[in-house]
């Protein structure tokens, strides 16, 4: 074999390797993924010691997969519920502006509509384009973290601790795996970590592709959360912490003049979608605020003390599930939560002696949980207390500020991505707790492993609450009891049109968007609702249609016929103002029509009599009353043998 010398060794190519991916082209600064991807990690002293070859990169992709198939069969075990319902019944409606820039709740979400439109249009109710959604949603924010560490800080292994705690953290799973909030709470996590990404890039080279994603990846968060506003309140205060220097009076200064057309960008985005969002929502706090600082206390200990912070370190363990809800929230383990703020307090402390600059990534943390802190008690505890600081949906976002604060503390950026830090004769900072091999290496893959198995104990947990969703047995029953007593679609199943979704399916706090007037727009097979009708259906906690009866003992009446076209009866007992169902069984002598009311103040309803023996069943609004007024009946003769009065319906005995 020719030849001028021996082929290089593999340290050389890794060394060359190396060089190669330092080089930047495109502008000044080292912005690209950096460093040795192969690390050697020894376990043992000595010469014969065990050695870890550790692949950084690599193990990196194995976390994320590891992470995304863990997604893929839990959203394979679940389905729509609650909000969801409501967000497809709305779009039902034609696509335009009117759907996409619609008030929600107080929420503009052009974004979420736009799916909820195509997942309807794919298969009304059908489960799996709303699931790939949410799964391409959490494989692009893994992938854009990992890409932010890199280039924050190279190829170094500490930056598997960060990604494992973000792939491990069950603070993310109601999120996850409940589409409506996936919608929101996804695309602002995917906005920090991606336009935080843009931000070192753009400030570093100048490079015009990452100014696009720092504005693009806010403009994305935006159509589906105004809450993507406060990736604005990170990228300054990382600006004025890392990339320029001076005192802290003049620093904010310094950012703003360093890139004045990047700022002003910035703003014009944050203005213009404030604009859009005051001119369409209406904003409710649940009226005024009367909480007092022990409700505020109380807020801080459900989300910080007993949600996030055991979050972290694999917990929480335990879920806590108020009955008949598919969904949980974190109960206290009061072990797990002493240990977990242990651990923060002491990594937060070990930190901070290593290297002077760590308490600045502790601080954008802190701040950013405060912000997150301070709108759910701005925006939510007028409506729910402080028991909505177990939500773990407000925190979603807080998972991947904690993994770049961490990064920032336990690693140095990389070699020009600082200039908040002043390093003597423009040297490399130390390794700080995490470098490129050792005993710490190993420590970290240590903590991954922890970290995982408590998230992945905690993620089947929830799991266990959230399988129990009703909703897909219940639209299951529903399609099917529908074909079935319509005879395929050949007669009509005739409902009253206040029948409501049970409060596991969908709470009454929906009020008249739970009704199924408005739901089974969804549906292929629709009941027909009427105010009266001879045979009546209803439909049972599971969705089963069955024929109906009034949720009330019938009275029967000696033989009382009309006279004049008029029969009055007083009834068993006074009813006050309410909606009524009347259950009606009579003798007629032919065929015609009438009204009834309660009392004499209440509304006329008209119904249809059938000639002979029949039964008839009238949804009655009136009271309050004593007496039942059937008018109206022309020449046709009425007589009552019994009625039923009540306010609900109920299946018929068979």
């Amino acid at each position: 074999m020719s030849g001028t010398g021996a082929p290089p060794g593999r340290a050389e190519l890794r060394r060359d390797r190396s060089r190669r991916a330092a080089r930047t082209p495109d502008g000044p600064g080292p912005v690209e993924p950096a460093g040795a991807d192969v690390v050697t990690v020894p376990l043992t002293s000595g010469p014969a010691g065990t050695v870890l070859r550790l692949r950084v990169v690599p193990t990196a992709w194995l976390l994320i997969v590891v992470h995304l198939v863990l997604t893929a069969t839990r959203l394979a075990r679940g389905w729509w519920w609650q909000d969801d319902l409501n967000l497809l019944a709305l779009a039902r409606r034609p696509f335009g502006t009117d759907l996409l820039f619609a008030d929600y709740n107080g929420h503009l979400v052009p974004g979420t509509f736009a799916i909820a439109w195509l997942v309807d249009r794919i298969g009304p109710l059908t489960w799996w384009p709303a699931a790939t959604a949410i799964w391409l949603l959490t494989a692009a924010t893994d992938l854009a973290l990992l890409a932010l560490l890199r280039r924050m800080f190279g190829n170094r292994p500490g930056i598997l601790v960060p990604l494992g705690m973000f792939c491990a953290t069950a603070v993310t799973l109601t999120s996850t795996l409940w589409w409506a909030a996936a919608m929101q709470w996804l695309p602002v996590t995917f906005a920090l970590v991606a336009s935080l990404y843009g931000h070192i890039g753009y400030w570093a080279t100048g490079r015009l592709r990452d100014l696009a994603v720092a504005v693009g990846a806010i403009l994305f968060g935006l159509l589906f959360f105004e809450k993507a506003l406060t990736v604005l309140v990170v990228l300054g205060l990382y600006a004025v912490a890392y990339q320029v220097s001076g005192t802290w009076l003049t620093r904010p200064f310094r950012a703003l003049w360093a890139h004045p057309f990047y700022w002003l960008l910035q703003l014009g985005l944050a203005v213009g979608f404030l604009v859009a969002y005051l001119g369409r929502v209406q904003i409710d706090t649940g009226g005024p605020q009367k909480s007092g600082l022990g409700d505020y206390l109380t807020l801080v200990r459900y989300m910080v003390l007993e949600s996030f912070l055991p979050s972290l370190v694999g917990g929480p363990l335990r879920w806590l599930a108020p009955n008949d809800t598919a969904t949980a929230w974190p109960g206290p383990v009061w072990p797990l939560t002493v240990l977990a703020l242990l651990v923060c307090l002491a990594t937060v402390v070990l930190t901070a002696r290593l290297h002077p600059g760590a308490w600045r990534g502790w601080a954008l943390l802190g701040v950013f949980v405060t912000v997150s802190v301070v709108l759910v008690a701005r925006t939510r505890l007028g409506f729910v207390g402080p028991l909505i600081g177990r939500d773990t949906r407000y925190i979603t976002d807080t998972a991947a500020m904690a993994a770049v604060a961490l990064g920032l503390a336990i690693m140095p950026l990389r070699p020009g991505l600082d200039a908040g830090l002043a390093r003597p004769n423009g040297r490399p900072g130390p390794s700080w707790v995490f470098g490129t091999g050792g005993r710490v290496a190993v420590g970290g893959l240590v903590t991954v492993l922890v970290m995982s198995l408590g998230g992945l104990v905690s993620g089947e947990t929830y799991m266990g609450h959230w399988t129990k969703n009703p909703t897909r047995t219940y639209f299951d029953n529903l399609r099917s009891s529908l074909d079935s007593q319509s005879d395929g679609g050949t007669r009509p199943v005739r409902m009253f049109p206040d029948e409501t979704l049970p409060e596991s399916v969908m709470t009454a706090t929906f009020e008249d968007s739970r009704k199924l007037t408005y739901i089974s727009r969804m549906l292929d097979q629709q009941p027909t609702f009427v105010g009266s009708a001879a045979e009546l259906y209803t439909v049972t906690e599971d969705g089963r249609v069955v024929r109906a009866a009034v949720d009330s003992s019938p009275v029967s009446l000696p033989t009382t016929c009309s006279t004049d076209g008029r029969l009055v009866v007083r009834l068993s007992s006074r009813v006050i103002e309410w909606r009524w169902k009347l259950q009606l069984s009579y003798l007629t002598n032919r065929a015609g029509s009438a009204t009834v009311q309660l009392g004499t103040t209440g509304s006329p309803v008209r119904f249809d009599l059938a000639k002979g023996l029949g039964s008839v069943f009238v949804d009655v609004p009136g009271g309050p009353a004593n007496t039942l007024v059937i008018d109206d009946l022309g020449s046709t003769t009425l007589c009552l043998g019994a009625y039923a009065l009540g306010n609900k319906l109920k299946p018929a005995p068979t």
